[in-house]
């Protein structure tokens, strides 16, 4: 008895002198990245002329794949009956609840709502935030919401590390608000009001409160809900939409326009011309973050 409870003290001593060290080291990784968004707080629009006419689309709620997915998963009553900001994140919870994180799952495509929540649901597949992401914003669009998949990248190594999460406008606020599938989380400021991707980045960069949900999930179990912030200040240095937000947008991104949003001094360079990846996909850069956000 008393060797199993010195080998319980000794594992639980180990975890805790872990856990220790994880947040010393995100403490000081945090500054790096928070320096980095400190560096290149804003988006002055300077460049606006050569893409001042973008535009994004979002598909009708009556798209026949959209309607399916709305009255195969009941998702009227998934959202309930409550006020707009309570339908949109008891959807996001739907999606979050439906299975397990996975880093690294080897899904094929297509890639859309219909069919991963039909390998994910009931904890089956593990899906990644990507995943995750997609399957909102398509739930999001069948309800009625204009919404968008939403890459969330670091000032550089972005095709080895990034994070995707869902932009989904609320008439109710006036803004966009900023869901996350994969952790089931959502910010807000001091007063309770959510926020969107522009007001977060703002926060981090002034150093204003940040309020995770408290049934945020994901590694802030483990590491508390201060890690979730520090997360995204690595993350959401820049950001990439789609212009079209629709069903199975993801499967195949060939001849496809996607808009960045890059701060003022970065790789301006990109500002000049747009990208065409070796997919066929076309990249358009743009430093006018009131033009990104645009009203739906």
């Amino acid at each position: 008895m008393k060797a199993t409870l010195v080998i319980v003290a000794i594992a639980f001593a180990g975890i805790i002198l872990g856990v220790v060290f994880i947040r010393h080291k995100m403490a000081l990784t945090g500054k790096r990245w928070l320096g980095l968004l400190k560096a290149y707080p804003g988006f002055s629009g300077k460049a606006r002329e050569h893409c001042a006419d973008m535009q994004f689309q979002y598909s009708d709620a009556q798209d026949k794949n959209l309607k399916r997915l709305r009255e195969t998963y009941c998702l009227d009553a998934v959202a309930g009956d409550g006020p707009e900001i309570e339908r949109i994140v008891n959807l996001m919870k739907w999606v979050n609840r439906l299975t397990w994180h996975h880093p690294n799952p080897r899904i094929p495509g297509p890639y859309n709502a219909l069919r991963l929540i039909t390998l994910s649901k009931g904890h089956r597949r593990g899906i990644n935030c990507w995943m995750f992401a997609l399957t909102l914003n398509e739930v999001y669009l069948s309800m009625g919401f204009a919404s968008r998949l939403v890459h969330l990248m670091p000032h550089s190594n972005e095709n080895r590390e990034s994070h995707f999460a869902v932009a989904v406008y609320s008439l109710e606020a006036g803004r966009w608000l900023y869901m996350d599938p994969d952790f089931g989380g959502y910010f807000m400021d001091e007063c309770g009001n959510l926020l969107g991707v522009a007001e977060i980045r703002r926060r981090l960069v002034n150093g204003e409160p940040l309020v995770a949900n408290r049934d945020v999930r994901g590694f802030t179990v483990f590491l508390g809900k201060g890690s979730y912030p520090w997360y995204l200040s690595k993350n959401i240095f820049k950001h990439a939409c789609a212009q079209r937000s629709e069903f199975d947008q993801e499967t195949d991104r060939k001849d496809k326009v996607y808009y960045a949003l890059i701060p003022d001094g970065y790789r301006e360079e990109l500002l000049l011309e747009p990208e065409i990846t070796k997919r066929g996909t076309r990249i358009v850069y743009i430093n006018d973050e009131e033009l990104f956000w645009q009203k739906p």
